[in-house]
């Protein structure tokens, strides 16, 4: 029973000593210690996890208040470091490689974003006005609401490689959260494969097919999908977790998770049109603030 137990759970036997105990107790001490052990590991994984992305978005939230939209931001573009490896609160993120920043006073400037404002106006249905220059805040929020969608790609990419490389290096256990239904299973067979079996190819690329194309948006459903791949287990428990119980949301309750909500936030609809639709809305550059500011989820403590 022992052996099979420790089969199902992939561990790798137990040296000497260990056996030895088995000898005493039945084993119980032995499943116990590897259960908590792969317990704690999974405890300090999501803590370092959920602090990476509280510095990710932390991070452009600051470069926006600074007056600043990045435009080319990808997972490369944070800096990480820690004054003890040990304690996910040490972590500090930045965000760096501006070299295709604009200045938001400068907007107006920009042969290319004032025409890509015209052809959202006109997707719209506007009555061409000439006369009328594109605003500031049309323009800004075509550039904010692009630094927000690749923030929350990025973020997607960074957990879900960071749970392929725990995955790797930890003994599989079951997690309420893993979403091996039935539904999951038909859902990954009908999609793309996972990026991580796609060797050589762009993970930003499939991430955008499969979140706006196959799922045309729909975080429920890709949830599922993620949910459906062993590897992200991690990223999908910690993605359930909610800020406001501190419980876990499933697609099988029809409730997503804190984590899956603030990505839906970020990857929400990208469309110029609906970016200048909402430019009358609120201040300029505020949308990432406003973000950190409400999402409950980041402010948990793991």
């Amino acid at each position: 029973a022992v052996r099979s137990a420790r089969a199902r759970a992939n561990e790798p036997p137990p040296g000497p000593l260990a056996r030895f105990a088995a000898l005493f107790d039945g084993g119980g001490a032995v499943e116990a210690a590897a259960a908590e052990a792969v317990a704690r590991r999974s405890r300090y994984w999501r803590g370092f996890a959920l602090a990476l992305v509280r510095g990710m978005v932390g991070s452009v939230a600051a470069v926006h208040a600074a007056g600043l939209v990045h435009r080319s931001i990808g997972p490369a573009c944070f800096g990480v470091s820690t004054l003890d490896e040990r304690e996910a609160a040490t972590l500090r993120v930045r965000l760096d490689n501006l070299g295709f920043s604009l200045v938001a006073a400068q907007a107006a400037e920009d042969e290319l974003l004032v025409r890509r404002c015209a052809i959202a106006r006109a997707e719209r249905r506007e009555p061409p006005d000439t006369a009328r220059p594109p605003s500031s805040a049309e323009l800004v929020a075509l550039v904010e609401r692009d630094d927000l969608r690749q923030t929350g790609y990025a973020v997607l990419e960074v957990l879900l490689k960071a749970s392929e490389v725990h995955c790797d290096t930890a003994p599989l256990a079951p997690t309420a959260s893993a979403g091996g239904t039935p539904q999951a299973a038909a859902v990954a067979a009908a999609a793309p494969p996972p990026p991580a079996a796609a060797d050589g190819r762009d993970w930003q690329a499939l991430l955008r097919r499969l979140v706006e194309d196959v799922y045309d948006g729909d975080i429920l459903r890709f949830r599922e999908y993620c949910a459906a791949e062993p590897r992200w287990r991690e990223a999908v428990a910690l993605l359930d977790l909610d800020g406001g119980d501190g419980g876990a949301g499933t697609a099988e309750d029809g409730r997503l998770g804190g984590g899956w909500r603030l990505l839906g936030e970020l990857l929400s609809d990208g469309s110029d049109a609906q970016a200048i639709a909402l430019a009358a809305s609120g201040g300029e550059l505020c949308l990432a603030n406003e973000i950190v500011q409400r999402c409950e989820w980041l402010r948990l403590r793991l």
